[in-house]
């Protein structure tokens, strides 16, 4: 839950790209993903971020925009009742 807060206050994201992570941060654009779970590694893609202040405000408006266009109460709440809607037009569910 974390990181749509981070994203909805449009703040650039740096987190662990396990379990399909990585591909989120890169489909929105929000941050950098870091493979490692040694520390270490994540200081320099940190400092890559703190070093460039316009990527900084690109990742959080990405994020933003994400959290406004898609991942919010009104958008989820949408897609589940079409969805269930659609199921219960084609007779599944009773």
């Amino acid at each position: 839950m974390k990181l749509f807060e981070h994203m909805a206050c449009a703040k650039p994201v740096v987190g662990s790209g396990i379990g399909g992570l990585d591909k989120f941060f890169a489909t929105y654009g929000i941050g950098e993903a870091v493979s490692s779970m040694d520390a270490k590694a994540w200081v320099p893609v940190i400092l890559q971020l703190i070093n460039d202040p316009q990527r900084m405000k690109a990742c959080g408006a990405n994020g933003r925009k994400a959290v406004l266009d898609e991942f919010n109460w009104i958008v989820i709440t949408k897609k589940i009742l079409d969805r269930l809607f659609s199921l219960n037009a084609s007779g599944i569910g009773g």
